[in-house]
């Protein structure tokens, strides 16, 4: 092939492993067809029990990390789905990543930072980036790479 694409300093979403981010977004999307609770009721999870991003309208951290230990637990136990039909791995993921979001975007356990009306911007995350930004210009002393404004690389 000829052609050119000048990407190398770009981030490499190809690196993430799309098998495990099918898991995740199934979690956060809905139970496993089927998926009945030990009382024989139809069993929900992600958006279809909660909403579309609910998560993101904020809770104490503190739960999310809670819900990822006790499905490590499970996991380590040897209960390798849990009643949703979903692997614990993938719960205890999901709710990895949605404690990284909100490190992220800096909300915290303290109840004042996520109240229930509050507007999170759904996005490119930005001071924590930014703080990492400029950890690597102190640390590099030279001069900043392009990046979008929010202390990320270009996509």
């Amino acid at each position: 092939m000829s052609g050119t694409k000048f990407d190398q300093e770009k981030v490499r979403f190809d690196l993430l492993p799309m098998d495990a981010l099918h898991a995740i977004a199934y979690v956060m999307t809905m139970a496993v067809p089927g998926a009945k609770d030990k009382n024989g009721n139809d069993v929900l999870c992600g958006a279809q029990k909660y909403g579309d991003r609910n998560w993101e309208q904020g809770m104490d951290p503190q739960r999310m990390r809670g819900a990822q230990i006790r499905h490590d637990c499970a996991n380590q136990m040897g209960e390798t789905h849990d009643e949703s039909g979903h692997l614990h791995l993938a719960h205890k993921a999901c709710g990895a990543i949605m404690e990284l979001t909100y490190a992220l975007r800096g909300i915290t356990a303290d109840a004042s930072t996520w109240p229930a009306n509050r507007t999170i911007p759904v996005g490119r995350p930005s001071k924590c980036m930014n703080e990492a930004k400029q950890a690597r210009s102190t640390k590099s002393n030279s001069s900043e790479k392009a990046s979008d404004g929010q202390g990320l690389p270009p996509l």
